[in-house]
């Protein structure tokens, strides 16, 4: 019996659908078999290789050797910073004694240079006595002419020096006022006491009465010494008070 059209129809249809069920479900199968091949790709991989360092330190013998290393290397460390400390202290030290030394020279060169003007104006002084007059000999004659010329010498270096005296003693006792004050007076008495000096050779040269004047000069070089006095205590009691504040 012949099949109708219609009939024959319905079997195509059925069998391509028939196909397409068989083609998915085999599809299926190659997805399936394709993620199986590479799970199983993934698990048949060797593990990857821990670095040196790793495994180094997973011995017991490599985590000792790391901490004798760390421990050597932190106490290096410790050390270098310590020594740098040491030897930024000795730098400060060795600043701070060289400015103490300093400081030390500028007072005794200011003693020095006063104590010569004293002893200038002394002997300048000491030329209008009698022992000193024109009939005398011809030595007396020659040490008044070394005297005078020793006092304008030095006067001269005191005018040169003293305020650049005064700029150190500033800065080497870092502007104390008790210090500077007291190399205030001892400059002024020191100016009085050599111009007193200078004016009694000049009234003793032409003439005039001297006796009055040899009384101020006296008087002056008094003050003089006082004003030193004051200074030396100033210094003393400058720098004691520098080493109090510095103590704990």
């Amino acid at each position: 019996m012949e099949k109708t059209p219609d009939v024959a129809q319905d079997d195509a249809s059925v069998a391509t659908n028939e196909t397409l069920k068989w083609n998915q479900k085999r599809a299926e199968s190659l997805t399936h078999e394709e993620f199986i091949k590479e799970v199983l790709k993934l698990r048949s991989r060797p593990e990857p290789q821990k670095p040196w360092w790793l495994r180094l330190l997973e011995t017991s013998g490599g985590a000792a050797l790391i901490t004798v290393l760390i421990g050597g290397l932190l106490g290096q460390i410790i050390s270098m910073s310590i020594q740098k400390s040491l030897k930024e202290r000795e730098r400060e030290l060795a600043a701070y004694t060289k400015f103490l030394d300093q400081g030390s020279e500028t007072i005794k060169h200011a003693y020095a240079l006063i104590g010569s003007c004293i002893s200038a104006a002394d002997n300048l002084i000491s030329i209008t006595g009698d022992e000193f007059n024109e009939d005398t000999t011809p030595e007396l004659r020659k040490q008044k002419l070394e005297i005078l010329s020793k006092f304008s010498e030095v006067n001269t270096k005191w005018r040169e020096e003293q305020h650049g005296l005064g700029l150190l003693m500033r800065y080497y006792h870092h502007n104390a006022a008790g210090v500077t004050d007291a190399w205030k007076n001892v400059q002024d008495s020191n100016v009085q006491y050599m111009e007193c000096a200078a004016d009694l050779i000049y009234e003793h040269n032409h003439g005039g009465k001297t006796n009055q004047t040899v009384v101020a000069c006296k008087q002056k070089k008094d003050a003089l010494i006082k004003s030193l006095d004051v200074l030396a205590t100033s210094v003393e009691t400058y720098w004691k008070e520098i080493q109090t504040s510095k103590s704990p």
